[in-house]
């Protein structure tokens, strides 16, 4: 997505010439990316704009090589300059008004993301960030104003790469050569859609196959039409294959994997069909060319107006007046880039190569100070008033890992008493410890706490979407064990667990991430298929039948009420932009997301002869609750604060008793 000009062609009688056409596909290729991405309808899959880059990418820059490898004239340290030229001088500009931009609308924790994901950005490695920290069809992908540098890092690796490759490679080899690692990365990238979807999405090694396909049109590895029909129906088929997936994908899209050959076969059809198809002359026309000629400062410009609108407001969701605004500014913006920036460094000769090569190293070093001053002061959270700071502190209130609370394990409660009760399940038994421990002193007695992250205490079942569910079922296993060596100490075990999340297979409204699965460990006939209530019956029926075996009793904590956003950034958020906070989800709401899930627990409770416990009332007595003052009752968007823990669901158990011997 970074030619222009006199590299924007194709190997002709050895010449490179230029096509408008080209110019005109980067338009067709940029416009629904930024369609997609201000939320218009209906260009739910228009990120299918940065694989037709790539196919025209591949293609132009093996076009170049190729040319200027074989009359000898290829030089590597003029090919990085014109890199330089053409890719720098506008990031960095987009890098320092972005962070201009988020010292007024970010808080400090997102300052510091934004810094991080600067320092990827000027080392073009911010794909291999992305990957490790988001999930780009996240609603938080939304609020990173960085994000859609992912592509330029592809595109820079790749480029670092392959004129090696052209160079040591004789020329008998390119044609096979390219095809093989077309066909090895198009393998890589199916493969990976389905294991590691965000590997596939984000990483150059399973993206490589769309670069691969624009060479192999330039080095004439596939069949060329010839005849003016054949042509002209293959334009418009390539317009077909590009245009139906901006409207057809969407988020859900396993992507890109086969998903995305459509848009790349379509690209190359528009390639490869040439300039005088009727499809080619209206990419050509003036208009349509202007907006190519601008796109990578478009594309550069328009995500982080985004963003930082998004970031302001505090809502993924823009208004249709917010979304066409900030696509008008975008425009604006990316008009005076190209004429003022894009320009003058590509053709003036005051910026020789010298020069260009000392403005390479000294954007990036003046930058990445920034970036490393801002993360070193947290962000400068002196910026706003002491409630932001406050609020912030409530994203760290968790429970600390002391000395003995190493492993998931944990002891709470009076020191002194022999611990009785042992508190079982996943990430929220952590989140639940301060309030067991309030209620454990006040009725004398001490227990233990176990539990591991994704994991709940549900015997025979495992998560198919959690790459570390064979570490489950051990943890499991040897909890069970514990209660077994530990009979006649143990006299309670309490069950706790995101309940809601395991029965339904589903997160609420608002939530980052995707759904969950379960299946049994040995599967039995007639289970392999059930859904998610009925894997979650069949588990929480195989502990309760353990649990009955060690003659211990059985207390089941109900599930927290989920929020659907991270509650202290949120917090934080509204009060430095002045703006109200997202409403809390209704008592009916939290009835209702819990209803399957508590409906399973009280048939199982009743037929073990065990007891239920609803900690609902106590966050939620008649609208739930997120804040008390300037203290959070959340560390994020499910998960109590130590605060929340303690003073609520921690008292609701004192006032009834719950862990009286």
């Amino acid at each position: 997505m970074i030619f222009r000009g006199n590299e924007n062609g194709i190997i002709q009688s050895g010449k490179l010439g230029y096509r408008a056409d080209i110019d005109g596909l980067r338009a067709l290729a940029v416009l629904p990316v930024v369609l997609f991405h201000a939320g218009i309808s209906p260009f739910s899959g228009g990120y299918v704009g940065v694989d037709v880059f790539f196919v025209i990418s591949g293609f132009l820059i093996t076009s170049i090589l190729r040319d200027q490898i074989a009359s000898k004239q290829f030089s590597l340290l003029g090919f990085y300059e014109r890199r330089a030229r053409r890719i720098l001088p506008a990031l960095f500009a987009v890098v320092a008004a972005t962070f201009v931009g988020g010292w007024f609308v970010s808080i400090p924790d997102e300052y510091v993301s934004l810094s991080k994901s600067a320092l990827s950005t000027l080392f073009f490695s911010s794909n291999i960030f992305f990957y490790i920290s988001l999930d780009y069809f996240s609603s938080a992908a939304e609020l990173h104003p960085l994000l859609h540098t992912w592509s330029l890092a592809v595109e820079e690796q790749f480029y670092i790469f392959f004129p090696l490759f052209l160079m040591i490679l004789p020329t008998s080899w390119l044609r096979f050569s390219v095809t093989l690692v077309f066909v090895s990365s198009l393998s890589l990238s199916v493969y990976f859609v389905e294991i590691d979807p965000a590997a596939a999405f984000y990483l150059l090694p399973m993206r490589a196959w769309e670069l691969m396909l624009g060479a192999m049109v330039a080095l004439q590895v596939l069949p060329t039409l010839r005849a003016r029909s054949a042509r002209q129906i293959g334009a418009v088929v390539g317009i077909a294959l590009i245009v139906a997936p901006t409207i057809l994908y969407g988020a859900e899209t396993p992507f890109p994997g086969l998903a995305a050959l459509p848009p790349c076969i379509g690209a190359t059809l528009l390639v490869s069909m040439g300039a005088d198809t009727a499809v080619g002359r209206a990419l050509a026309s003036k208009p349509v060319v202007f907006v190519g000629l601008i796109s990578y400062s478009l594309y550069l410009w328009h995500w982080p107006i985004l963003a930082l609108l998004r970031l302001s407001g505090g809502a993924v969701e823009l208004s249709a007046v917010q979304a066409w605004a900030a696509i008008a500014l975008s425009f604006v913006l990316a008009i005076l880039s190209w004429q003022y920036i894009e320009r003058p460094f590509r053709h003036d000769r005051r910026f020789d190569r010298g020069r260009i090569f000392q403005l390479s190293a000294a954007g990036p070093l003046a930058l990445s100070v920034l970036a490393v001053g801002t993360i070193a002061n947290d962000g400068f959270p002196q910026r706003f008033d002491q409630r932001v700071a406050t609020v912030l502190a409530g994203e760290n209130d968790t429970l600390r890992m002391r000395q003995d609370c190493r492993d998931g394990t944990c002891w709470f409660g009076n020191a002194g008493s022999s611990p009785a009760i042992l508190l079982w399940g996943d990430s929220h038994v952590r989140a639940l410890v301060p309030a067991l421990d309030h209620a454990a002193r006040a009725a004398g007695t001490g227990g233990t706490a176990r539990w591991k992250s994704a994991c709940a205490p549900l015997l025979g079942i495992r998560r198919t979407d959690h790459a570390r569910a064979g570490a489950c079922q051990r943890f499991n296993d040897e909890t069970i064990e514990f209660i077994r060596r530990n009979a006649g100490q143990i006299k309670m075990v309490v069950l706790a667990g995101r309940w809601a999340l395991y029965a339904t297979g589903t997160r609420p409204d608002g939530e980052e991430g995707k759904d969950i699965s379960l299946a049994p460990i040995s599967p039995s006939p007639g289970m392999a298929d059930q859904p998610s209530s009925a894997l979650f019956e069949y588990g929480l029926r195989r502990t309760f039948a353990e649990l009955t075996k060690a003659k211990v009793k059985i207390v089941v904590l109900g599930g927290v009420p989920e929020i659907g956003w991270h509650v202290p950034r949120e917090l934080a958020s509204a009060i430095a932009s002045n703006r109200a906070l997202p409403a809390p989800p209704s008592l009916a709401a939290v009835r209702m997301r819990n209803k399957i899930a508590d409906e399973i627990i009280s048939e199982v409770v009743s037929e073990y002869g065990a007891r239920v416990v609803d900690i609902v009332p106590a966050l939620c007595p008649d609208k739930c609750q997120v804040i008390d003052g300037d203290f959070p009752l959340y560390s994020d968007d499910d998960h109590l604060s130590v605060y929340g823990s303690t003073n609520f669901v921690g008292k609701h158990l004192e006032a009834i008793g719950i862990l009286a011997p």
